[in-house]
């Protein structure tokens, strides 16, 4: 990058969603409301090492797609055959760009579990959203991530609900407890499951 030149900021939203839900909804527009629209980018994760993703990629960007409708949603995971977040976070910092991270503060103490941890947390700025009242801290700092900035937490008001809790329902056929957590296109595909 040239000396001088500014770098972009780019707000990684990243997650399986499978599927994106309302409370993934009301994270972005947290989101955006703190960085500005054009500036969150909604990541579907291509490969997840850490748990089984259900849905695949392809089906789980067009339900982003869908679903976050004036949203940009990147496939740049699938381009660059990304496997982890250190993998993008560092392609995304070879294009200039500074990236910084959005996560869930239940995802923190998962964290030690990442490829090159605790190195990843030098790759951008971190950002964890925390529901309203939810008894559980932000996990931070993290065993081994000493001296580094302690994330911003977002405190937003997103519903208590969980695409495993979503995925379960289909599964037992209770697509009525789906209604209102998801769009109508979706829901229609978890019927057709």
């Amino acid at each position: 990058m040239p000396k001088g030149s500014e770098q972009k900021t780019l707000v990684i939203f990243g997650g399986t969603f499978d599927p994106p839900h309302i409370g993934h909804l009301r994270i972005f527009e947290a989101l955006a409301a703190r960085f500005g629209r054009e500036n969150v980018h909604i990541h579907p994760t291509f490969d997840q090492p850490l748990k089984k993703i259900a849905t695949p990629f392809e089906q789980r960007l067009q339900w982003c797609k869908l679903f976050f409708k004036t949203a940009v949603v990147s496939d740049f995971e699938r381009e660059i055959q990304s496997t982890c977040t250190f993998d993008l976070l560092r392609a995304y910092r070879q294009k200039g760009i500074r990236p910084v991270f959005a996560m869930g503060s239940d995802q923190t103490r998962n964290l030690p579990l990442w490829k090159n941890f605790p190195e990843v947390l030098d790759l951008a700025t971190w950002v964890v959203w925390q529901r309203v009242g939810d008894p559980e801290p932000v996990a931070w700092p993290l065993p081994g991530s000493e001296g580094r900035p302690l994330p911003e937490v977002i405190r937003h008001d997103a519903p208590a609900i969980r695409s495993t809790d979503l995925r379960t329902w289909a599964e037992l056929g209770q697509f009525e407890r789906c209604q209102g957590f998801v769009a109508d296109e979706i829901l229609q595909d978890l019927k057709r499951r």
